[in-house]
């Protein structure tokens, strides 16, 4: 399946069967394309076209059944920005890759992932950075539940010729348990002097002493792991433009880690 999208624009698009689908976005566009991924055993390729001069953010909202395998391809032209975000928050199995190109000089590339895991989930990620003066970064988060496993592997790459470049990644991880099987690496491959670049990370526990406020401020223990637990989605749910949906999108992700009291 083939889309293209030029000038302004604010879509929605449905994914509910496997295959290839090849997002073209038009020189000089600028817009958000809300993708919802969801059915049963999903195994599919998103090719992600940004070409010179465009402004773009692909939301991808992930609500596959039994297991998904998603592998993205994003390729930014000159001076194009693309926004990558994603939000899985349901129980099935899953394996995501992306594997993001600075293409063109002065190009951008920011990804987002936001994963509330209580199954196995496997994260593999690379920016590379193919031409002088791009930037890419990554932030990812994720709530890991007793018994699951979340491994997240995000590596940025500036090869030799690409200098003025930045690379920045972040992951933040917060485990509900000790029985749980999750792991962050993040890798560095710098061949170029005139670059910036820096990663962090953490994993561990929900704080007791926060914990033990938020109590005594009248919450239940669920409700005080899930309050804690929202702010590791908010900065993926942010990146919705449309209100609307971005309201109705967190209301779901609180009601899953159970800020209401329930998941």
């Amino acid at each position: 399946m083939k889309r293209v999208f030029e000038g302004s624009f604010d879509e929605q698009m449905q994914i509910i069967a496997s295959g290839t689908y090849d997002l073209y976005f038009e020189a000089g566009s600028k817009g958000t394309l809300y993708l919802l991924v969801q059915g049963e055993a999903l195994d599919c390729d998103v090719k992600m076209h940004g070409a010179a001069g465009c402004d773009v953010r692909v939301w991808f909202d992930l609500r596959a059944q039994r297991s998904i395998r998603l592998a993205s391809f994003a390729e930014a032209q000159k001076d194009a920005v693309l926004t990558l975000s994603y939000l899985d928050v349901d129980d099935s199995d899953a394996s995501y890759e992306l594997q993001a190109k600075a293409a063109g000089e002065g190009a951008q590339i920011a990804v987002h992932t936001a994963t509330l895991c209580g199954c196995r989930k496997n994260w593999n990620m690379e920016i590379i950075h193919e031409r002088p003066h791009t930037v890419g970064t990554m932030e990812n988060y994720c709530i890991v539940k007793a018994d699951a496993a979340c491994i997240i592997k995000a590596v940025g790459n500036i090869p030799k010729g690409s200098y003025g470049s930045e690379s920045h990644q972040k992951s933040r991880v917060l485990t509900m348990s000790d029985r749980h099987s999750s792991e962050v690496v993040p890798i560095l491959y710098i061949d170029e002097n005139d670059v910036k670049a820096s990663h962090a990370m953490t994993l561990g526990q929900p704080d007791a002493d926060q914990l033990y406020y938020l109590q005594t401020r009248g919450l239940n223990l669920e409700q005080a792991l899930g309050l804690m637990s929202i702010g590791y989605f908010l900065p993926v749910i942010e990146q919705i433009a449309n209100k609307d949906l971005r309201e109705q999108i967190q209301c779901r992700v609180e009601e899953k880690v159970g800020l209401y009291g329930h998941q």
